[in-house]
């Protein structure tokens, strides 16, 4: 069986073209679109018509984008956390808002690597934490890394600490951001 090529319909291509193509001019030497019998082809739309389609896909556009927004800043969690999280200022001497950090939560029982989440002064999420002890890295000590984080990550940022109230001995902060970098610095 001898199947038609797609270059075998060129010629009628072109010619159907070329009838059309007088049309076309008509209309840009009108400039409007205005109904235009094309043979079997139906007449093209009116230029109200258009304007009116074009308006309620923008319209549509609006609400589908404000509605996802509204939704994204739904799905942020808030502080608390829930769960057995219990804020950091409450287990050690430590600020209840740390500049730069924000308002920390942590489950007891995962002390010290985390994770630790942060809030801003609105209780949302802007961060996860884990606190890597340089022993347990010079080891080569398996983490158990069992919970994820429960909104996308932004970036990443990680730095060195000799210690401080809670993890005392020196340890990397991987800081699993949630926010933009510039939401980040101005977090005070």
């Amino acid at each position: 069986m001898s199947r038609p090529r797609a270059a075998d319909d060129f010629a009628t291509i072109r010619a159907r073209m070329a009838e059309l193509h007088p049309e076309r001019e008509a209309v840009h030497a009108t400039g409007s679109q205005q109904e235009i019998s094309a043979g079997p082809v139906r007449a093209r739309q009116s230029g109200r018509l258009q304007t009116c389609l074009a308006n309620t896909i923008l319209q549509a556009l609006v609400v589908m984008v404000l509605t996802g927004l509204t939704g994204c800043y739904l799905l942020v969690p808030r502080e608390p956390p829930g769960g057995d999280y219990k804020r950091v200022s409450e287990l050690v001497r430590f600020p209840d808002f740390y500049p730069g950090l924000g308002r920390l939560y942590v489950q007891p029982n995962t002390l010290p690597l985390g994770p630790f989440r942060a809030y801003d002064r609105q209780g949302l999420l802007v961060s996860t934490i884990y606190m890597v002890p340089i022993q347990d890295l010079d080891a080569h000590k398996m983490m158990e890394i069992v919970e994820g984080t429960p909104i996308p990550v932004d970036h990443v940022e990680i730095h060195y600490t000799s210690g401080h109230p809670g993890v005392p001995e020196p340890h990397y902060h991987v800081i699993l951001w949630h926010v933009s970098p510039e939401q980040a610095r101005n977090l005070y």
